[in-house]
């Protein structure tokens, strides 16, 4: 197996995400826990090989990178404390993915993931 490939998939997991399928962790499964997701991001810290991350924010960024700063990174409680919150006041999926600088499709990924219905309109 390629090194760089290797790293991608602890990455990967490290965000709660099947490297095989993309798709969300089930709740039931061990890398979803946070505990292990944290275990797995010390463990990349000490890696030698360049994350893809990082490989990716050296190229020329474009609109809508900026626009989602966030993407690709690990949810903090703080930040889902933030999606609740927003959610709750009725924002748009939309309205949230700008605040919270992710994409409509990971806004609404995670308010499945915490049992939420969702809103598209305001």
């Amino acid at each position: 197996m390629d090194d760089m490939l290797a790293r991608t998939i602890i990455e990967t997991l490290a965000k709660g995400i099947n490297p095989l399928t993309g798709w969300i962790l089930s709740e039931n499964d061990s890398c979803a826990q946070e505990e292990i997701q944290e275990a797995l991001k010390i463990v990349l810290e000490h890696c030698s090989i360049e994350s893809t991350t990082e490989y990716l924010k050296s190229l020329p960024r474009n609109k809508k990178a900026e626009r989602y700063s966030r993407a690709g990174t690990a949810w903090s409680q703080k930040e889902e404390r933030e999606l609740l919150r927003l959610h709750q006041q009725g924002n748009s999926v939309k309205r949230i993915s700008l605040i919270l600088k992710r994409s409509t499709g990971a806004i609404e990924s995670k308010l499945r993931k915490l049992g939420c219905p969702l809103y598209y309109e305001k």
